[in-house]
């Protein structure tokens, strides 16, 4: 029984020392890349504005997309995008939902993620960002990670 105690003691031990991939929360030090909706993905525009969340709070909505776009163009017209609401500030922000569209328009939510909000202008913000959400059943692979620079527009 002595035995039994301590094989059991060691493989919790071992266990528990061991450091999954996924704990590693650093972002990349470059623009955000990596696999939208099954879709190859590196950011080269978008843009943000103004807004307000549920709670009727100052809010920041950030699209990014693999396409070079500016304020001109309307974010459903985007093939791949990344969208996100946040609060207006500088920081950390958890349980953020990074909605991920192909170009059929059908989004796809990725709840109680988290963004960080690095730079913060009357002009431009920038952040970083990560998701890893591998393809599983029915869902389509949504992994990247990054840096973005946008231009708020009005």
């Amino acid at each position: 029984m002595k035995k039994y105690f301590l094989v059991c003691l060691m493989v919790v031990t071992v266990l528990s020392c061991s450091k999954s991939e996924d704990d590693d929360t650093s972002i990349k030090d470059q623009e955000v890349t990596g696999v939208v909706q099954n879709e190859p993905f590196t950011f080269k525009g978008g843009k943000a504005f103004l807004t307000t969340n549920f709670n009727d709070e100052e809010a920041i909505s950030i699209n990014l997309t693999n396409e070079i776009v500016g304020c001109d163009v309307y974010i459903n017209d985007y093939d791949l995008s990344i969208s996100i609401i946040t609060p207006l500030k500088v920081g950390v922000h958890k349980e953020v939902n990074i909605v991920t569209q192909d170009g059929n328009g059908t989004p796809f939510n990725h709840l109680d993620e988290t963004i960080e909000i690095t730079a913060l202008s009357d002009t431009e913000v920038s952040g970083k960002i990560k998701l890893n959400n591998p393809a599983s059943g029915p869902f389509k692979e949504n992994i990247f990670e990054g840096t973005f620079t946008l231009s708020i527009c009005d």
